[in-house]
């Protein structure tokens, strides 16, 4: 229910990420490529501090975020 309230707001995409030997993340939208801290790409993505690579769902605004506080590669 909360995902379909969410959709209907605010259209949602698709990313992918992995994560570095670092303990980063880089994630890929758009043909684009982004390195950001671990710390806050889980706190916006709500993925496991775990998680090696994957795909994650996030909101337009969630987005901009991740593009704003990472770093283009």
């Amino acid at each position: 229910m909360a995902f379909q309230l969410i959709n209907e707001l605010e259209q949602t995409q698709l990313i992918t990420y992995t994560r570095t030997v670092v303990g980063w993340y880089n994630f890929t939208t758009g043909g684009k490529r982004y390195n950001i801290n671990p710390d806050l790409f889980c706190d916006i993505t709500g993925i496991s501090n775990k998680a090696a690579a994957g795909v994650a769902e996030v909101t337009e605004s969630e987005l901009h975020a991740l593009i704003d506080d990472g770093i283009a590669i």
